[in-house]
């Protein structure tokens, strides 16, 4: 790792930097914390932020350093579980001066959450652009829920048939993945055996047969079976040319005259916009502006 061009281009998401000419910062085991429950980062000791610029200053005994973050690391009492391994910690000599890096990655999701202490529900964090925050409670229990070897999209629901997909959607679905794909080796399957390949039904260990999981149920479900497992489902899009009026077009998933399915969802509303009158209008008097602000909208959502 280049720790002159990390400072140089100082990114505060996935870098923190700590004096620590006192000794150990017990701030640095939020930062831990953070980093390994968002995408990893970089903590570097003996380095002060001032001013939003980075000043090397050094650390005296780093090895002393080291070993207490060894300590801590391996002790449950003070955190919940060590992810790193010899070559995340390490001292880097820079002009004469030495700094102790710590490369903290992002934690397996059987790790998380990664806490300080013995609750994670008080002591988790997460890196928030230049800052550590604790989470909150339903960021905890997302956490602890994804543990599972099963992950909740792949779930079996056991108690609905085949029956609750719609039968329309799947046709869609196959059609325009072979269109996408024409050579891949699933477009000569069955449906059913298609459904199993893109995890949209599993076969139960209660029953032995198939049922749709909730991934499949989501995206290729009928409403009526959505809601019956998911009664605060509701997919909405509104369409708005100005402040006058509430809305000049709208999709939703209870009209009852679609699948209401996110699959559908997601065509009809690419379709809507692509329909939508494009305003002519000149950029500095040569180039056509060919957009509209709802397709500007869409296009960020992709």
């Amino acid at each position: 790792m280049d720790i002159i061009a990390m400072i140089k281009n100082y990114e505060s998401t996935t870098l923190e930097c700590k004096k620590a000419i006192g000794g150990l910062p017990e701030s640095i085991w939020e930062t831990y914390s953070s980093f390994a429950n968002t995408n990893g980062g970089t903590i570097l000791l003996g380095v002060e932020e001032v001013d939003k610029e980075l000043l090397i200053r050094g650390v005296p005994l780093p090895q002393n350093l080291i070993r207490i973050i060894w300590d801590t690391l391996n002790n449950p009492q003070k955190i919940s579980v060590n992810i790193l391994s010899n070559r995340h910690i390490y001292v880097e000599n820079i002009n004469g001066m030495e700094v102790v890096v710590i490369e903290v990655p992002r934690a397996d999701r059987h790790d998380k959450p990664v806490y300080v202490g013995s609750d994670c529900f008080t002591d988790s964090f997460r890196r928030n652009f230049e800052g550590d925050y604790r989470c909150t409670k339903p960021e905890v229990k997302n956490m602890l829920r994804d543990q599972a070897d099963v992950t909740q999209d792949s779930k079996v629901l056991a108690n609905l048939s085949l029956d609750a997909l719609d039968k329309g959607s799947i046709r869609r679905y196959q059609m325009r993945f072979s269109n996408l794909k024409p050579n891949h080796v699933w477009n000569p399957l069955s449906q059913t055996e298609f459904l199993y390949k893109i995890g949209a039904i599993k076969r139960s260990e209660e029953d032995h047969k198939e049922h749709p999981t909730i991934a499949g149920l989501l995206m290729l479900g009928e409403e009526s079976a959505i809601m019956e497992e998911f009664s605060e489902y509701f997919l909405d899009y509104r369409e708005k040319y100005d402040e006058t009026n509430r809305w000049t077009d709208r999709i939703a998933s209870n009209t009852g005259d679609w699948s209401g399915n996110i699959f559908d969802f997601y065509y009809m509303v690419i379709k809507l916009t692509a329909d939508l009158k494009v305003p002519f209008q000149l950029v500095g008097g040569v180039d056509r502006l060919d957009d509209t602000r709802v397709k500007r909208r869409i296009t960020t959502v992709k």
